[in-house]
C-alpha cells in the first residue's frame, strides 16, 4: 500500500510541475511566440526610442570605468518615453547605439537579450533578434526607406 501511495504522489508533483510549465512559460519562450504583427509594433517602438533619444542625450554608458568604445547611451527603465511594448517586458537594461537597440530581460540562466539592429553600415535592413545562451534567434526583418 506504501509504495502505491509513494508513486501516486510522485506522479501528482511531475503532473503539477508540466502544466506550470505549460500554464506559465518563462519571459523568453513568451516573447519569441509572438505572431509577426507583435514584432512589426516592438520594432517600431525600438524606432521610436532611437528618433526619441538621439545619442548625446543621455548618459553614456560604461563599461568596467571606462566609457564604452561605441556611441551608446543607456535608458532607465523608468524613463516615461518607454514604449509600452517595451515597458511590458520589465527590461533590466536598454542600450541604445546610433544603428542598434539592445535590451536586457532578466538575471541569471533565465536572461536573454532582444536586439533591433541595421544589417550591414549603409543599407536600409534592419534584424530583430533574440539572444539567450548560445542560441540566436530571427524573429522580424524590414527594409526601411
Amino acid at each position: 500500500m506504501r509504495p502505491a501511495r509513494t508513486i501516486l504522489i510522485v506522479a501528482f508533483l511531475f503532473g503539477g510541475a508540466l502544466l506550470m510549465l505549460v500554464v506559465f512559460p518563462s519571459p523568453y519562450l513568451r516573447f519569441t511566440q509572438r505572431d509577426s504583427s507583435y514584432y512589426r509594433q516592438f520594432a517600431s517602438a525600438c524606432d521610436l526610442l532611437l528618433r526619441q533619444h538621439p545619442i548625446g542625450t543621455n548618459d553614456w554608458v560604461y563599461r568596467k570605468g571606462v566609457r564604452s568604445e561605441e556611441n551608446s547611451i543607456r535608458i532607465q527603465r523608468q524613463d516615461p518615453s518607454l514604449p509600452h511594448v517595451i515597458r511590458a517586458l520589465d527590461p533590466d537594461d536598454i542600450i541604445l547605439s546610433p544603428n542598434r537597440v539592445w535590451i536586457g530581460v532578466g538575471v541569471g540562466r533565465g536572461a536573454f537579450g532582444i536586439v533591433w539592429i541595421q544589417d550591414t553600415a549603409g543599407t536600409n535592413g534592419w534584424t530583430l533578434r533574440t539572444y539567450a545562451e548560445s542560441l540566436q534567434k530571427i524573429l522580424y526583418q524590414t527594409t526601411k526607406f
